[in-house]
């Protein structure tokens, strides 16, 4: 008996160790988190994805979360962000439980009223993208722009050899917060490091119609005079820039970028990229979505979070979860 219960008593005291755990740290966080009372309506008011890469990514994401955890949807999604306050106007009519949705570049008077009538009604509102201000949002979730820009620029100082230099190829014209934050960051590190002079710079003209400017960027890298490592910042220059490599590919042109699509995924594999940073798409999700569920159930999440870049390269591609999600969004 003795002998047994030498063996039986170390077994048990491991057994309700190991179920305290579990009560302590639940396996699935974000499974707890969507996890509401009652059957719950979100309205999502986001950008249309018929041809953007990653917001049809972001949309399945929430799609399946939703179908997981029975959260019913309204989708409103505008093509225009001078459509956004009208689109929130018309969720705020059909009285959901909660609101996620991209703020106005610009968030004009009667949008703010509206953002406050629908707090004044305790319905959460979780912003992403761009911020529409401290008073207006219960949470504002965004990538780390910074974050991505020292990246790129850690990555260009350790991919140049002495005596190379890089083209930063910059938006001349871009209304996008997020981009000119990574090329800030970018320039800022690579001082820190004393590369600054080894930098040139070609103004990319986003939306040019003429082809002008993409002609003279690809005489640019056609000539002997060209950088040996060249940056890009954001989808549509990568788009744009990745084409002219891949025909004028030498064995020292390098090319670091920041994109999601299939086209930019297939220029990594064809080794035209050698280090691109995508946005984390399903990461967006879930933040959105654990988010709003949180305020839901009368919880404070942090009110700012930011959602981080996922690194492809050559060697990684084919494996890579998210370079395969955005591969199948298409």
């Amino acid at each position: 008996m003795k002998r047994f219960l030498k063996r039986i008593v170390p077994f048990i005291l491991v057994t309700v160790l190991f179920i305290g755990i579990i009560q302590l740290f639940p396996f699935s966080t974000r499974q707890k988190s969507l996890a509401v009372t009652q059957k719950s309506r979100i309205a999502v008011i986001l950008q249309y994805a018929e041809k953007l890469t990653y917001w049809k990514t972001v949309w399945r994401g929430i799609d399946d979360l939703a179908g997981k955890y029975e959260i019913e949807i309204s989708a409103y999604q505008f093509r225009s962000r001078s459509q956004i306050e009208e689109l929130f106007e018309l969720a705020l009519l059909g009285n959901p439980d909660g609101i996620i949705f991209c703020a106005p570049s610009e968030p004009s008077d009667t949008f703010k009223k509206l953002a406050l009538q629908a707090k004044s009604k305790g319905i959460p509102l979780v912003c992403m993208d761009t911020d529409a201000g401290g008073e207006y949002r219960d949470v504002f979730i965004s990538a780390d722009d910074k974050q991505c820009g020292k990246m790129l620029a850690q990555q260009a100082v350790n991919s140049l050899l002495p005596g190379q230099s890089i083209l930063m190829v910059k938006y001349h014209n871009t209304p996008s917060v997020s981009i000119m934050t990574r090329q800030e960051e970018f320039l800022g590190e690579l001082a820190a490091y004393g590369y600054e002079s080894r930098v040139k710079t070609f103004d990319f003209i986003y939306g040019d119609k003429t082809g002008q400017n993409i002609m003279e960027l690809q005489e640019l890298l056609a000539s002997k005079s060209h950088s040996d490592l060249i940056v890009s910042f954001g989808p549509g220059c990568t788009q744009a820039i990745a084409p002219i490599v891949a025909k004028l590919k030498t064995d020292k042109t390098l090319m670091l970028a920041v994109g999601e699509s299939k086209e930019i995924i297939n220029y990594v594999t064809q080794d035209v990229i050698q280090c691109l940073f995508a946005l984390d798409c399903d990461q967006v999700a879930d933040m959105l979505l654990y988010a709003v569920c949180t305020l839901m159930k009368g919880e404070k999440p942090e009110a700012e979070q930011h959602y981080g870049f996922v690194e492809i390269t050559p060697e990684t591609a084919e494996e890579n979860k998210l370079a395969n999600r955005i591969m199948e969004a298409q």
